[in-house]
């Protein structure tokens, strides 16, 4: 059976020669507009039936999106070329049993299609194309987080220091657009990120091993905007500056958190925080020299915040510049920390809020 998946004969069954503007309703002696007999027309290319396939079919040609129902086991169905790029057929087998599509130019190949199960092709061009089924093994950082943008094609700039420019420049904070304060954020979305941080001069942290190179494969040293004047209002000391919040994609290094096997002090007291932002948080550790080097070079873009957090106990306020995210930041709520105690000032970033992927 050949079945004609061209538009040139489409025609209005019952009707010989002519095509009407059918389903247009419209009161007595008022005209049919052409904008309203052509939207009647594509009606049925928008919300299309399928064709029915009961016995080994073919097709001459396709050019519109098409949808097949396989209805009897063991048949076969082979697809002609494509009108135009991005025309896409699915085969729906609806029998009890396997059937088959047959798809290529000139070289064909096929797919077998259990009962109920779909094949999903696409026309390229040139040959009819099964996508692959993807895993997530065989995804990027860029397909499995989705939502991210790369700031240096956003800002249409070439370094991470332009980046970061044009950032301090949208805080707004020093009369950068104007003398409000208030801040351009526009167009910074959750997610966009920074690749290309080389982290390979940094000291490893005690007990630990160094941050490495940038590599673009596995996007090892990306940062992500997970949060707009997060900690905007916070602080005993306030903290009144208009910033953006960045987070790591991915672990980039591992360290000791101390050399007792206690918890005592909390963070403030680890030697983790010492190596990432200095033993008083103002980012003066190995790590924040480091970052602010890659980051911008002789410029700083690193904010030191005054937070309170558990010191295991009890609570203080401390400066915060790199540092390690607590529980509620990440999860949204406590789990087996004790940051629930007064002065509290976690919140849970908005990056962390959308999806357990970047958590």
């Amino acid at each position: 059976m050949v079945i004609d998946c061209t538009l040139t004969n489409f025609k209005v069954p019952g009707f010989s020669d002519y095509t009407p503007p059918f389903g247009t309703k419209k009161p007595d002696g008022q005209p049919i507009l052409a904008r309203e007999a052509n939207a009647n027309i594509m009606m049925p290319f928008v919300k299309q039936r399928p064709q029915a396939v009961v016995e080994n079919s073919s097709t001459t040609e396709i050019q519109t999106h098409m949808a097949f129902a396989i209805q009897t086991s063991g048949v076969t169905l082979t697809l002609g070329n494509g009108g135009f790029v991005g025309c896409r057929v699915i085969a729906h087998n609806t029998s009890s049993g396997s059937a088959a599509v047959v798809y290529g130019a000139g070289s064909y190949d096929n797919t077998s299609i259990a009962a109920s199960e779909y094949a999903d092709l696409e026309w390229t061009g040139s040959v009819w194309r099964l996508p692959k089924k993807i895993v997530l093994s065989d995804l990027n950082a860029d397909q499995i987080d989705g939502l991210g943008r790369n700031l240096l094609e956003v800002f249409k700039v070439s370094t991470i220091a332009q980046v970061m420019a044009e950032i301090r420049r949208r805080c707004n904070n020093a009369g950068e657009i104007d003398n409000t304060g208030i801040p351009d954020f526009t167009g910074i979305m959750i997610g966009d990120y920074i690749d290309g941080l080389d982290l390979s001069g940094i000291a490893a942290a005690p007990g630990g091993n160094a941050p490495q190179a940038w590599n673009g494969q596995y996007k090892n040293n990306r940062i992500m905007v997970s949060g707009f004047n997060t900690y905007k209002g916070f602080g005993d000391t306030e903290i009144t500056k208009n910033h953006i919040l960045f987070t790591f994609r991915n672990v980039i290094c591992r360290g000791q958190m101390k050399a007792a096997n206690d918890n005592a002090g909390g963070y403030p007291a680890t030697l983790m925080r010492a190596w990432l932002e200095g033993a008083g948080g103002d980012g003066t550790g190995v790590f924040a020299q480091k970052l602010k080097t890659a980051l911008g070079g002789a410029t700083n873009y690193l904010l030191t915040l005054r937070l309170a957090h558990s010191t295991k106990g009890a609570a203080a306020w401390n400066s915060f510049t790199v540092f390690l995210p607590t529980e509620i930041e990440v999860l949204g709520a406590q789990t087996y920390g004790d940051e629930l105690i007064a002065w509290n000032t976690s919140v849970q970033y908005p990056i962390y809020a959308k999806s357990g992927v970047f958590r």
